[in-house]
């Protein structure tokens, strides 16, 4: 070896071996919660894709003077904009708000003891009001999202709830 090199400093392979080792084992530990959190993320972002399609409906009711549904389908995830008609329901095709589809894992449900009665359609009347109801979004987190109008005049309001493992 020549007598510049021996002056230089650098790590061993082995030592850049252990640094690696340390950074996968402290990576390996952090993973499961580091999807809980993209999880929730993602939960939020389809419950303000709800909350969106909800003040969308009201919006183009009150615009357009008509009455418009909002479907619920529990079973499959998912919520469609329609506009009835007198022997038939057409499906909207506004932009994004026409239908949502929730991600895989989460879960819809109507809280019919807030209603008092079984939700599958919400209605939005051109004068601003609402059917009330609350929808329960969740899915193995923990963590609820309430898109819920407590009363037929309230616009619909996202909350975050929760659970009691």
């Amino acid at each position: 070896m020549s007598n510049a090199m021996r002056g230089m400093k650098a790590f061993t392979l082995l030592e850049l071996i252990v640094v690696m080792l340390l950074m996968a084992s402290m990576f390996a530990m952090a993973a499961p919660s580091l999807r809980g959190f993209f999880r929730s993320s993602e939960m939020q972002q389809d419950a303000r894709m709800v909350l969106g399609m909800m003040h969308k409906a009201r919006v183009l009711a009150m615009r357009e003077g008509k009455v418009y549904w909002v479907a619920i389908d529990e079973r499959e995830g998912e919520l469609t904009l329609y506009l009835p008609g007198e022997n038939e329901k057409t499906e909207v095709k506004a932009g994004w708000a026409k239908r949502v589809r929730l991600k895989d894992g989460i879960e819809i449900a109507v809280e019919e003891e807030e209603v008092g009665e079984e939700v599958d359609v919400i209605v939005f009347e051109p004068g601003g009001a609402s059917t009330p109801v609350c929808l329960r979004l969740s899915d193995d987190s923990g963590t609820d999202y309430l898109v819920k109008s407590e009363s037929y005049d309230r616009p619909f309001e996202m909350y975050v709830e929760a659970r009691s493992r």
